[in-house]
């Protein structure tokens, strides 16, 4: 069986109908969002709630999947939105997709050492996307390319170290 990303119809139609201006993603939407889904938990409060209003009780019933992304892996990270894309990782892996069709813009692959059980998601800020390695790298891309900026060490993998959610260092016990 396949490993795939299902985005449902009312996520999808949401975020994609809520987008914002394509100028990267700013402070100001991060700390009033709209209807787009810039950090692991929605925006800075971690409220993990839309305000969004097309989608209710009376017609959640009616949803159906719109498009599903196939990495060929299996994701456990949180998708974010803004600008009309959605970014996914996977140990690893970042990609960016077009939110309206599912379509590929950009993949980025970073072969580590470390534990790949699972890489929570990006972080965005601007026009670059974040992302933490299982080695405990730190990765910035450009968020309409995919082209590496940098990378910078977070922790020593050998004692254990790698990334968390969306570029935020953590260490393992045992």
């Amino acid at each position: 069986m396949k490993n795939v990303l299902t985005l449902p119809l009312c996520l999808l139609a949401a975020l994609v109908v809520n987008g914002v201006n394509g100028q990267g993603l700013d402070p100001a939407t991060i700390l009033n969002p709209g209807g787009t889904w810039p950090t692991l938990l929605g925006d800075y409060t971690s409220r993990r709630y839309s305000p969004l209003t097309q989608i209710n009780q009376t017609n959640v019933s009616r949803l159906a999947r719109a498009w599903t992304f196939d990495a060929g892996m299996l994701m456990k990270s949180t998708p974010l939105m803004v600008d009309g894309v959605v970014y996914v990782t996977a140990p690893d892996y970042a990609w960016a997709l077009d939110a309206q069709t599912g379509k590929e813009i950009w993949k980025f692959e970073r072969p580590s050492r470390g534990n790949h059980l699972a890489n929570r998601g990006v972080a965005l800020y601007r026009d670059r996307v974040y992302f933490g390695t299982p080695d405990a790298f730190l990765v910035c891309l450009e968020a309409k390319t995919g082209k590496k900026v940098w990378e910078v060490p977070m922790a020593d993998v050998t004692f254990g170290s790698g990334s968390g959610a969306g570029g935020m260092p953590a260490r393992r016990r045992g």
